[in-house]
């Protein structure tokens, strides 16, 4: 999508963009550090990556959000959250409690709550060390629904050391 766009580092990206998801390139230094300054310096990858986020995981997020019944702030981010990590609302996850979606006659709060306290036990179990140090996202949501900050009101959010605000 970069490439596409014309950002100032498509021309050095270009010689990637058929290796990108058909081989690795986690160890390819050259790789990583335009990645990297495109993304420092270039408002265009900016904007593509926006873009490429709505679209993969923000929409289906909120769509799944919206069909299920749910319809405050914070619940949007934890099912958002979901989707970023995992894809989607893992079953596995979704079958360690009882409450319903709203959907199906739940009550959206304790759906939500019960939701990020199993899921904070999955990945603090996961058998992988990065997925279990990943947790600092589920803790983050449980602060902020100890904090009954169910709007997102209460600002800044600190999200593992560093402060959310809107952004203006």
């Amino acid at each position: 999508m970069y490439v596409e766009a014309d950002g100032i580092y498509s021309g050095k990206l270009a010689q990637f963009a058929d290796r990108i998801g058909s081989s690795p390139l986690t160890n390819n230094a050259e790789f990583k550090q335009i990645l990297r300054d495109a993304g420092r310096k270039d408002p265009i990858m900016q904007a593509v990556q926006d873009a490429f986020f709505e679209k993969r995981y923000f929409e289906p997020a909120m769509d799944w959000a919206d069909k299920n019944g749910f319809a405050l702030p914070l619940s949007g981010l934890v099912i958002y959250d979901s989707f970023i990590h995992s894809g989607s609302i893992l079953w596995l996850i979704r079958q360690r409690f009882a409450e319903s979606p709203p959907s199906a006659g739940g009550r959206e709060k304790v759906w939500t709550r019960d939701y990020v306290i199993e899921r904070n036990k999955w990945l603090k179990s996961h058998h992988r060390p990065a997925v279990r140090k990943s947790s600092y996202r589920t803790e983050v949501l449980i602060r902020g629904i100890g904090r009954d900050n169910w709007d997102l009101s209460q600002l800044p959010i600190d999200a593992n050391g560093i402060k959310v605000f809107p952004k203006v």
